[in-house]
């Protein structure tokens, strides 16, 4: 069986991206993460009291100090407030900043342009919690979840999402390994005194709680395939050359009413709608 190589992103890295939702807004949230964190922030970001930011970490232990942001190509300073977390009591066990300011897309991207010259690197997809998986933060299943909260497409999906993060699944999980942990050392307990007459375990004994750790098992496997089949909404697309009638007939299927017209480009962005087909 021949294996795929998957190189994975250096967790030395100081990282950094958009982790508030994109496009305009009232806040725009700026994460790094990574051993150089707090100093790369010192090129973008000073206290509102004029106070050098190199002076206040670690030392100065303060969460939220509020003050601006200086852009190269902005010529006003732009008000911010800068959240600080340290290593390892922090989301991914690293030194992690973030700038809290206007969200405008615009000046975002200029924030994260200045922030990836000053030496950062632009996160991965998933980064962020694939370092907090690293640094036992989460586990496997807590991660899967926080995934499957950000893809949720409904509230089901969500409440689902939402309690194997809370230890849905890893809690029930950790039992089993416990139980199972025990059921070893009894094994071992038994032959460390094959020659005494003791007995921690009968044959029996042992041959019911194996069973009863594949009932839980198989019981767990089927919870999670469960939640495959009904957390995944089947996806169509309409694709075709212009004026082809893709509008007509999105909103034939979905009931929407999507601008229609016999004038070809009408349609210029992508339309989404959710709808239920009998049968």
């Amino acid at each position: 069986m021949a294996f795929e190589k998957v190189d994975l992103p250096d967790p030395e890295d100081t990282i950094v991206a958009l982790c508030s939702a994109s496009g305009a807004g009232t806040r725009a949230i700026v994460r790094l993460s990574g051993p150089k964190a707090h100093r790369v922030v010192t090129t973008v970001f000073r206290p509102i009291d004029g106070e050098s930011y190199v002076g206040l970490a670690p030392t100065d232990r303060r969460r939220v100090i509020p003050g601006f942001v200086f852009l190269q190509s902005v010529s006003a300073p732009l008000p911010a407030w800068l959240y600080r977390f340290f290593a390892p009591r922090s989301y991914t066990g690293q030194d992690v900043a973030e700038i809290h300011t206007l969200g405008s897309p615009p000046l975002v991207e200029q924030l994260i342009a200045e922030l990836l010259l000053a030496g950062a690197r632009a996160a991965r997809p998933g980064e962020f919690t694939l370092r907090a998986f690293l640094a036992g933060k989460k586990d496997l299943a807590q991660a899967e979840a926080i995934r499957a909260v950000i893809e949720a497409d409904d509230q089901s999906d969500l409440q689902r999402a939402l309690q194997q993060l809370a230890g849905g699944l890893s809690g029930p999980l950790q039992t089993l390994r416990d139980d199972l942990l025990n059921l070893l050392a009894d094994l071992e307990a038994n032959l460390d005194f094959v020659d005494e007459d003791i007995t921690f375990l009968t044959p029996q004994e042992a041959l019911q709680r194996i069973q009863d750790g594949i009932d839980r098992l198989q019981g767990l496997l089927q919870q999670l395939q469960g939640r495959q089949i009904a957390g995944r909404l089947p996806r169509i697309v309409l694709v075709g050359p212009p004026n082809a009638g893709k509008s007509s007939l999105f909103n034939a299927l979905s009931g929407a009413q999507a601008l229609v017209s016999p004038v070809a480009g009408t349609t210029r962005d992508y339309l989404t709608q959710c709808f239920e087909l009998e049968g």
